[in-house]
């Protein structure tokens, strides 16, 4: 393996390269790229030191779709089409739960992980009720939605928009909702991420 190693020189501080028996490369800051400069010529070294390589990631999909239930498409269709059919009675009617794991995760950065289908439900009833007492015709709708069948994930682009009761104006929250599924198509975890802050006029 080749390392860049500084070094000191006529010019000043120089770097030259060294062959490593071991995976070492690193800079002085601690990250896998060196510089080599030799007579005012510069060149990049990267390293993939400790990196997933591209044959790994493809063959780390290929053992992840080998271990999959034989009714992991079907699961995963039935989850497809129940997210479908709840977001947008998502204020007035409870999630469906048989697309859930029984110990699914919900996570926001806002408050700790919820575990289980008990606590993800109080979540969303706790939804519907803030947003009936703040909002007026008040919905929920997808605005996009892609399925990443190499990392077994669906993702949802959403919007809940209303008006709100006290000043009567329009109010918006985008947001962005990450499902994984397990080997069974399932969903195990919940993920609310990019959730952009609310507009209102």
């Amino acid at each position: 393996m080749w390392e860049c190693v500084r070094v000191g020189g006529a010019r000043g501080v120089e770097f030259k390269l060294v062959w490593k028996s071991e995976c070492d490369l690193q800079t002085d800051d601690g990250s896998a790229t060196g510089i080599c400069i030799r007579t005012g010529v510069a060149a990049m070294l990267g390293a993939t030191c400790g990196r997933e390589t591209s044959g790994e990631k493809k063959e780390n999909i290929a053992s992840a779709r080998n271990n999959r239930d034989p009714h992991y498409l079907a699961n995963m269709g039935k989850v497809l089409d129940t997210l479908r059919h709840d977001y947008p009675r998502m204020l007035t009617e409870a999630p469906q739960m048989d697309i859930y794991t029984k110990d699914v995760i919900f996570r926001e950065r806002l408050t700790a992980d919820l575990h289980g289908k008990d606590a993800y439900l109080a979540f969303f009833w706790g939804l519907r009720f803030h947003c009936w007492v703040l909002l007026r015709n008040a919905q929920m709708e997808i605005k996009s939605l892609f399925v990443d069948e190499d990392r077994s994930a669906i993702h949802i682009r959403w919007r809940l928009s209303g008006y709100l009761r006290l000043v009567n104006v329009n109010w918006v929250l985008d947001g962005l909702s990450i499902y994984r599924l397990n080997s069974e198509g399932l969903c195990y975890l919940h993920t609310l991420e990019n959730t952009v802050p609310p507009q209102a006029w």
